[in-house]
Parts: structure tokens; C-alpha cells; sequence
């Protein structure tokens, strides 16, 4: 059958699963996944470690594609044989965590209830002609809310001065790290982070879920700026990966960074500003962005006027 395909940001789909032995393998797939993110996306789904991982709602970013992985836990009552546990993953050219976080929860709801890869192709097909599935209407989602959960506003109040280190270590195309145990946690703030530190400057330097597995790392490596998000605590010890450390709130600049980065006066301009920003209800996020943006250019142009 010719598909007259609407929606190519839809690039392919997944079933991984954990059986009751303990192994986690993808079981289907359509069309097809790379070994690579075959296994990034087990290892970013938890199961290996848990049949019932703390956060079940994943995206990231892995090469040149988004990847977004819903895990579903409570088997027992499903259509499901001989599992403990399953994640459906959705692989996309495209940042958008609500809309494809929404076709991984309708795809995971559909085989819950069915068992059946048949059914979730037919609801694949659905999505890439841009059709509603069952109650889930994805051409509803029109335009990306980065700030969901926190606003620019709230970065700079959480973490004071220290953001003006944060804002000048994106500026100038370096890594920035950020360590937080739970995931959900890491995910929901990266976002309106990568924003202020990196101005808008798109989406594909933001790695929001990393582990420490070796082709993630090189994956990683090879982006060379970014801002990443991981779970493992002895992110702090790996210097060799990043300029700038956020663990939890407490803000880790090494000795190089801070040497490098912005000239101290024109730091304590943009904290200056940032500081009033806060105070004015009529600035929205990206208002704060623009001005910061404004600031850049003027600093990277003419550097004498700070």
C-alpha cells in the first residue's frame, strides 16, 4: 500500500522487553534500528537494572536522532506474555517530548491491551498520515513549550550568581554537565537550562539523558559543546568530560573555565541585569533570552565597551 506520509519526523519504533529470566532484548522493530541505538535505548530504559525503573517517561538524543521511550511496568493483567516488563520506544528527527512522549504512551497502551506488533503498526501508520489514534490526536501539538516546568526566572534564582558561570561557559562553546539522581528531575530542568546557557541556539547540543556506557560516551565526545544530563554520581570524577559541573544545585567550574570565560566585568554587567530581570513581572523567559543574546553580540563584537 503507498502511504502518502505527512509526518516524516516519525522515524521508527520499537518494542524492548524484559522477560522473566532477566533479559532485555528489542523484539520489534519497524522499519528497522541500528545496533547502536538498539542498545543505548536498553540501557537508557532501565530494565536491565529494574523491572520497575523510578522514571518511566524517557527522551534523548543519540547521533543525529531523538530518542523518546516509554516504560511500562505492570504487566501482569496485560495482553503481554511471559514479561516482566516492556518499553516502546519512538525515534524521531525531531525536539518535542509532548507529542512523542504522547504516541509512546498511546503505542504502549495499544500492545498493554493487545500484545499484538500488528495493532501497533497499524497506529504507526496512522501517525506518519497525521491521522488522530483512537483518543490520541497528535496535530494537536502545534508548538514546543520549553518552559513547561521551570521558567528563565527560575534558573537564575536557583542558582544566583553561579548563572552567569553557567550563561558564559555555553556562550563560549563549552561542556556543561549536569548530575541529578533522579532522572525525572534531570530531565524536566535541562531543557530551560540548555536554553539560557546556549541562547536559543537550537536543540542539537543537548544530550538530556547520558550513561556511562562506551558508545555513549564517544557519541558524547564527539559532539564536542553540550549540555548533558546524567544519573551517576562519578560524573564527578570524569573531568575529562565536561568545563562546567552542575551537581544538584552546587555549581562546579574548573580551574580552566573559569580562567577562559567571560571578562569578570562584563560577567557582573549580565549579572546585574539578570538580577533586575527577576525582579520585573512584565519580562517573560524568552524576553530575558533575547536581552541575553543582545548582550553577546555586543560583548563578542566589541569586548572593550565591558
Amino acid at each position: 500500500m503507498e502511504l502518502n506520509c505527512t509526518d516524516l519526523s516519525f522515524q521508527a519504533v520499537a518494542v524492548i522487553e524484559r522477560d522473566k529470566n532477566g533479559d532485555v532484548l528489542v523484539v520489534w522493530c519497524y522499519p528497522t534500528l541500528g545496533s547502536s541505538i538498539k542498545s543505548v535505548s536498553i540501557n537508557r530504559s532501565g530494565l536491565k537494572e529494574s523491572i520497575n525503573p523510578p522514571c518511566r517517561s524517557i527522551f534523548s538524543r543519540f547521533g543525529s536522532v531523538w530518542l523518546y521511550q516509554i516504560v511500562a511496568a505492570d504487566v501482569d493483567q496485560s495482553a503481554v506474555q511471559n514479561i516482566v516488563s516492556f518499553c516502546i520506544l519512538v525515534v524521531s528527527n525531531r525536539y518535542y517530548p509532548e507529542k512523542y512522549g504522547t504516541a509512546c504512551k498511546c503505542l504502549a497502551e495499544i500492545y498493554h491491551l493487545t500484545g499484538s506488533t500488528v495493532q501497533l503498526l497499524d497506529a504507526w501508520m496512522q501517525f506518519l498520515e497525521a491521522y488522530p489514534v483512537e483518543r490520541y490526536d497528535l496535530t494537536l501539538f502545534k508548538k514546543l513549550d520549553p518552559f513547561r516546568f521551570f521558567s528563565i526566572k527560575d534558573v537564575i534564582n536557583s542558582f544566583k550568581d553561579d548563572a552567569v558561570y553557567i550563561w558564559s561557559t555555553g556562550t563560549m562553546k563549552k561542556r556543561i554537565a549536569l548530575y541529578n539522581e533522579r532522572l525525572s528531575s534531570c530531565l524536566r530542568l535541562i531543557p530551560v537550562l540548555y536554553l539560557f546557557a546556549f541562547c536559543m541556539q537550537g536543540w542539537n547540543n543537548m544530550r538530556p539523558y547520558v550513561t556511562f556506557s562506551e558508545e555513549e560516551i564517544h557519541d558524547l565526545k564527539l559532539t564536542g559543546t553540550y549540555l548533558a544530563g546524567f544519573t551517576d554520581p562519578k560524573i564527578k570524577e570524569r573531568r575529562d568530560l565536561y568545563d562546567l559541573l552542575i551537581y544538584d544545585k552546587e555549581v562546579i567550574v574548573i580551574s580552566e573555565s573559569r580562567d577562559f570565560s567571560a571578562e569578570r566585568f562584563f560577567r557582573q554587567h549580565l549579572f546585574e541585569y539578570l538580577q533586575d530581570a527577576v525582579q520585573r513581572e512584565e519580562i517573560t523567559s524568552m524576553g530575558i533570552l533575547e536581552k541575553m543574546r543582545e548582550i553577546t553580540s555586543t560583548f563578542l563584537s566589541c569586548p572593550s565597551r565591558f
